[in-house]
């Protein structure tokens, strides 16, 4: 679950086992912070690409909607 409704460039996630995701993360070179047990805080700049979100939203366990769909968010 997201923490926030609206957010700008940090988003704080709630509901997951932080520290495995935070593994997960660092093994594929992504970093995330920790606020918690049960938080992650994924932060975003200008570097932050497509490719990146996806692989989070993956470890999130989130789907991604295709480029081209008409979903409206891809994430």
């Amino acid at each position: 679950t997201v923490e926030h409704e609206q957010f700008f460039d940090t988003i704080t996630v709630t509901g997951i086992d932080a520290k495995d995701v935070l593994e997960r993360a660092r093994s594929k070179g992504i970093n995330l912070g920790q606020r918690g047990p049960d938080r992650v805080v994924i932060a975003c700049d200008e570097t932050t690409t497509d490719e990146i979100l996806e692989q989070i939203a993956t470890l999130l366990g989130c789907s991604v909607a295709p480029a081209d769909s008409d979903e409206g968010s891809r994430i």
